[in-house]
């Protein structure tokens, strides 16, 4: 008897963190796509150095304020429950 050993992408991955902003933004801007469970969202550099927290366990469609912040290239990365996280890269015009 032959047994084959299949891996299955758990429902959880499958699509559910195609998200993405609106570029070049001028000040705020919202996460389009699916956002639950999400823990907070930070802001980074290029440089990889964090910037501070943009949202805190809010709503299902988060608004980020990007407006304390000078024109340029940031990343932002959204951490979600089981340790997921996806990183998405914004430009702020002025």
């Amino acid at each position: 008897m032959e047994y084959k050993l299949v891996y299955k992408t758990p429902r959880f991955f499958r699509g559910q963190y195609n998200l993405s902003l609106p570029n070049p933004t001028h000040g705020t801007t919202t996460v389009c796509g699916y956002m639950y469970g999400y823990q907070n969202i930070e802001l980074y550099d290029l440089q990889g150095r964090k910037l501070g927290n943009l949202v805190e366990n809010g709503s299902q469609i988060p608004t980020l304020d990007l407006s304390p912040y000078p024109a340029g290239t940031y990343l932002v990365k959204i951490n979600f429950a089981r340790g997921v996280s996806v990183t998405r890269k914004v430009v702020k015009g002025e």
